[in-house]
């Protein structure tokens, strides 16, 4: 395993972490996936309700590379799990908590529609990177990243 980062996530020199079920050498830039990102999320009951809600100066999860602050959440936060990338962002990162998404999902499945205060509030504060009261398990949104060292999961 990549070593945990400091206090302020990463391992300094703003790096954090990105995992893949694919290779991929030092020096490669992550760019976003677009359309093929959106079609693997789409069918989630929590990814349209963050869109919709998504202020037009936040970055669109189909526009971003995602990013953890250490090695440890990058399968809670759904990334791949046989390489583990420690990367450096090229863009600013913005930073959301996903326990948002889990509770848009807990609220939809006890028949809060996906309009009801509660699930926009809770969009919005995903948004607004408000941090839950659950644990947070926060993953960084960015333009691209570069891979700075490789290390099997």
């Amino acid at each position: 395993m990549l070593p945990l980062g400091d206090k302020h996530g990463g391992c300094g020199n703003g790096t954090f972490f990105h995992g893949s079920m694919s290779f991929l050498p030092v020096g490669t830039l992550l760019v976003p996936r677009g359309a093929a990102y959106e079609s693997d999320w789409i069918c989630t009951d929590f990814y349209s309700v963050l869109e919709a809600n998504r202020p037009p100066e936040k970055r669109a999860h189909r526009d971003a590379v995602f990013l953890c602050k250490n090695d440890e959440d990058v399968g809670n936060a759904g990334g791949g799990e046989i390489w583990m990338f420690q990367v450096r962002p090229i863009t600013p990162v913005e930073w959301h908590d996903m326990q948002f998404s889990s509770l848009i999902s807990c609220l939809i499945s006890d028949g809060h529609a996906v309009n009801s205060p509660q699930v926009v509030q809770a969009a919005k504060d995903y948004w607004l990177g408000v941090e839950s009261a659950d644990e947070p398990l926060w993953e960084g949104l960015c333009g691209g990243a570069t891979i700075v060292a490789v290390d099997e999961y």
